[in-house]
């Protein structure tokens, strides 16, 4: 039984926890400690978790050094800029570790990590959970036997919305950096993140591997008044062939969510964000297999525990070293992007107050779908607010930033000063 102690207990934290009790029924784990840094707000949580035997304390430090012995992985749904820090010493302590995506915010964190996990024999599982659905599964086996031929073109379109209160939740939210720290916090390095990863696995034909990214071109822009990006047109080449292209923006109108097509030899496929995919093959066959079961946010916790219990990385199904060419990716669009533009007060309209205030695009909600379709990025569209930037080549790129402009600080307002009264 592999003993675990989870790093927080509210916000995404309740997603680990959900998650590992169902595996936790099993018998294959146990939840054995928890580091809780706002206890005040979980008094109730908290006294039910102390009846059950779980350790509580007050940071992740403490309860690594503590808990040596008596627990064997942690995880680590913190905010991005803590990731590094809280893996290398985890694994340093001795423990498996299960992490949050995205891995970090820059490639030198990453190469740190790895390095850590590799010199200490522990493994690390990155959560970018389609990688454990069943429709990712079955595109990727169709793009590695050759049933699809060679692919050419990977794009996916996403549109959602977010509100000032998803900026003003938390001090890292919507930030580029905090105090020494890089964070890169936007719609793809964050929410969006899990497209960019999906379509650089589907770029490789090698099982478990991700299209390594040599050049990217990239638009990064925001409409809310943030630091970091809420609008992204990226293209990413990669060294297998295919272009990667992310459309993405949380300033929709009407939301819709992520959807990623394929171009290929032999034909073409897509997959929503739903798990329901469709692949079409030139020689006329139809493929639409049953959409995903919903289980993969379990399995996903299923697949570490077994892996951490065998001390074996080969058997994760998404692992921290795989997930080193989405970092690149991410670095080199900012590199490429060079700053962060904002979007013009004319080409946005702006609807009710406080946390609840949404801030639209106008003609987004046309915009994404029609550039990602096209393979296009928004300047090449002409949109009036979007500017041309050039493509960044990665060729032994190891450090971020090297061309990237930070600007000046943006000061995002906190809830409480957004609610009324």
């Amino acid at each position: 039984m592999v003993r675990i102690g989870i790093i927080g207990i509210g916000g995404f934290a309740a997603q680990h926890w959900w998650a590992l009790e169902e595996v936790q029924r099993s018998e294959a784990c146990k939840i054995v400690a928890a580091a809780v840094i706002d206890p005040e707000y979980h008094t109730a949580r908290l006294e039910e978790l102390r009846g059950r035997g779980v350790r509580i304390f007050h940071c992740a430090e403490a309860m690594y050094d503590a808990m040596r012995g008596q627990m064997d992985a942690v995880t680590i749904p913190t905010p991005i800029h803590t990731h590094a820090e809280l893996m290398i010493s985890a694994v340093q302590s001795g423990y498996h570790v299960y992490l949050e995506k995205p891995p970090a915010a820059t490639i030198q964190e990453v190469d740190e990590m790895i390095a850590a996990a590799k010199r200490t024999g522990r493994i690390c599982a990155v959560g970018f959970q389609a990688m454990w659905s069943q429709s990712m599964s079955l595109l990727k086996l169709r793009i590695s036997e050759g049933a699809l031929g060679q692919v050419q073109r990977i794009a996916c379109s996403a549109g959602w919305i977010r509100k000032d209160d998803y900026y003003c939740r938390a001090d890292w939210a919507g930030r580029l950096r905090l105090g020494d720290s890089w964070v890169l916090d936007g719609s793809a390095n964050n929410p969006l993140s899990h497209e960019i990863a999906n379509m650089l696995y589907l770029a490789s034909p090698r099982c478990r591997t991700l299209g390594s990214p040599a050049a990217v071109r990239a638009e990064l822009y925001a409409a809310h008044e943030i630091e970091g990006e809420d609008t992204a047109a990226i293209e990413i080449v990669t060294n297998e062939g295919p272009r990667c292209y992310l459309l993405g923006t949380l300033c929709a109108d009407d939301a819709f969510d992520p959807e990623i097509s394929i171009l290929a030899s032999e034909g073409t496929a897509y997959r929503s964000s739903n798990g329901r995919v469709c692949i079409r093959y030139n020689d006329g066959r139809l493929e639409e297999p049953a959409p995903d079961d919903g289980r993969q946010d379990v399995e996903k916790f299923e697949n570490f525990v077994a892996a951490a219990a065998a001390n074996d990385t080969g058997l994760l199904r998404c692992h921290l070293e795989m997930c080193r060419p989405f970092t690149l990716a991410i670095n080199g669009a900012f590199e490429s992007a060079r700053q962060v533009r904002r979007i013009p007060p004319e080409y946005l309209r702006i609807t009710g107050e406080g946390p609840g205030r949404k801030t639209v695009i106008q003609g987004i909600d046309s915009a994404v779908p029609r550039a990602a379709s096209q393979c296009r990025l928004f300047s090449d569209l002409q949109l009036p607010w979007a500017k041309r930037t050039a493509t960044f080549d990665l060729t032994g790129y190891k450090r971020f930033p090297q061309r990237f402009d930070l600007g000046g600080p943006i000061q995002v307002p906190s809830i409480d000063e957004l609610s009324p009264g």
